[in-house]
């Protein structure tokens, strides 16, 4: 957690007064550095694009994002894998937002909708995306909708 100050509390304790953040376990992945551009799961065994740009892309565009980048799109279990169910409010570019991805792992703390490779079951012109602002997936047109993308490899 970066700390931005510190305070006495009312019992007269000394508390750090920062910005809180989504965390997963503390054993999900490997260690890490900021300096790297991959995480490894540690329970999957995949290895994630830590950080992504603000390109949205339609789903062919992303998976050759993707490939060019020796990953994939991950499935849309893989990608539910790295939601933290302890979605928190979080400042983003000066806005309180929620964040459900852990901001250690993955820094930008993306709020959006990702692609995923799996097809919706309702349509086959669809595919599952997950949102990091709710933890909650939702289908959309492959053809027409420009989504963000995480690769995975």
């Amino acid at each position: 957690m970066k700390r931005t100050g510190l305070a006495v509390g009312a019992l007269g304790l000394l508390v750090s007064v920062g910005a809180a953040s989504a965390r997963a376990p503390i054993d999900q992945y490997a260690q890490f550095d900021n300096s790297e551009s991959e995480i490894t799961d540690l329970k999957t065994g995949l290895r994630w694009q830590r950080s992504t740009d603000a390109v949205t892309r339609t789903v062919a565009q992303a998976a050759a994002y993707c490939q060019a980048r020796g990953g994939r799109l991950p499935t849309y279990k893989e990608l539910l894998s790295i939601v933290d169910e302890s979605c928190l409010p979080v400042f983003v570019d000066g806005k309180l937002v929620t964040s459900c991805i852990d901001a250690d792992a993955f820094p930008e703390r993306p709020t959006g909708s990702f692609w995923t490779s799996t097809p919706a079951s309702s349509s086959p012109r669809a595919n599952y995306a997950v949102a990091f602002g709710s933890g909650l997936a939702a289908t959309f047109s492959i053809e027409d909708v420009g989504l963000r993308v995480r690769c995975v490899k």
